[in-house]
């Protein structure tokens, strides 16, 4: 869902380098949604791509952090997901993150982390 006015941005996640085959669906893709009047933002990367920008750049670190998977290969997906958490978001272990919280365990230190990150301070 959409606020009025808002763009789309979408990441075109490749499993390797870019061929001619792929620019053209890509291509096709973002003709159909500017002939639909959307104003669309994309990009079209590997995992090792979106992750190295991701170091550099905090506004696509930020887009990755709220990235949602809509089709094609989920595994891809995960896989570039994992990969931000471990070598970006860098979740610390349980007790360095919430050292008086009893039930701190790295999967709720990554949700508290990730809730912290998107969270206007």
């Amino acid at each position: 869902m959409l606020a009025p006015g808002s763009d789309i941005d979408l990441l075109f996640l490749l499993p390797g380098r870019q061929t001619p085959r792929v620019e053209k669906i890509v291509e096709t893709m973002l003709y159909i949604l500017w002939d639909l009047r959307q104003k669309v933002g994309h990009a079209t990367r590997s995992v090792d791509e979106c992750l190295r920008q991701a170091k550099a750049d905090m506004t696509i670190r930020t887009t990755l952090l709220e990235a949602r998977f809509i089709l094609g290969e989920s595994a891809l997906f995960d896989e570039l997901r994992e990969r931000f958490d471990k070598e970006i978001v860098a979740i610390p272990r349980a007790n360095s993150w919430r050292p008086n919280s009893p039930n701190a365990t790295p999967a709720s230190s990554a949700s508290a982390l990730r809730a912290m990150w998107s969270s206007p301070i």
